[in-house]
This record gives structure tokens, sequence and C-alpha cells, in this order.
């Protein structure tokens, strides 16, 4: 019984948690109202406010594709300086020579 109070409390706690950080993301992506009523909203602003959270996803999406891509990159780099400093073998006029 007791083991079940402490489950039950861990679980509605947990949930209590990922509620409230779901409502805190969700804060200022709701459309906003326009004219003298609260509930007033246009369509366009809708439209609107959808295209700069579109534009705004696509954005980021775009700047970790970068750094991915980057960071393989100098990743690669990094293997061809480490496979050259241990070879230290250049060839020359068609021949090879040490360094």
């Amino acid at each position: 019984m007791l083991l079940e109070d402490v489950i039950t409390k861990y679980v509605d706690g947990h949930r209590g948690h990922v509620e409230k950080r779901y409502n805190q993301r969700k804060r200022g992506k709701r459309a906003k109202p326009v004219g003298d009523y609260i509930h007033n909203v246009s369509l366009q602003e809708l439209r609107d406010q959808q295209e700069e959270f579109i534009t705004e996803g696509l954005g980021t999406d775009r700047k970790a594709h970068v750094r991915n891509i980057r960071s393989i990159i100098l990743g690669k780099i990094e293997t061809l300086k480490e496979e050259w400093r241990a070879n230290k073998e250049v060839i020359v006029n068609g021949g090879l020579k040490q360094l």
C-alpha cells in the first residue's frame, strides 16, 4: 500500500511537471486578438502567424543542418591531418620522399 502511494505521487508529480513545461513552451504561439474583443481574431492574422512560425522553424532547421555538416567536415579534416602526421611521406615529382 505504501509503495503504491509513493508511485502514484511520483507519477502525478511527473505528469504535472510535463504539463507545466508543455504550457510554457506553448506560450506566445497562440493567435493574438484583433479589435475590441478578446476572441476576435482575423483569418489573415492566423495565416501570418502560421507563416512566421513555419519560417522560424525552417531557419533553425537550416542552422542545425549546417552545424551538423560542419562538424562532419571538421572531423574528416582532423582524420586527414592525423593520417598525414603519421605517414610523413610525400609524393614529389612522382616519387616518395620522407619529410
